[in-house]
């Protein structure tokens, strides 16, 4: 074989087919991009479950004071 048909080949089969290492690469970049979106959720429900913890605690004090409230009037 001569030289060209070596390079027409070889040109021909890398656009068709993807070798080993190339894929390797972009395995590790996906797993990357995938652990740091584990992480990224991790933290937005860690966040998340704080926020709802402030909101149950404003709640609870709010229908405190309510109740309260209610209760002063109904007892004056």
């Amino acid at each position: 074989m001569d030289k060209e048909l070596v390079k027409e080949l070889s040109d021909y089969f890398d656009e068709r087919y993807v070798r080993q290492k190339d894929c390797s690469e972009r395995h590790e970049q996906t797993n990357e991009k995938i652990n740091e979106m584990a992480i990224n959720q991790a933290k937005n429900t860690t966040q998340l479950s704080l926020i709802i913890k402030i909101g149950l605690a404003i709640l609870t004090t709010a229908i405190g004071i309510l109740a309260s409230q209610i209760g002063t009037v109904i007892f004056k």
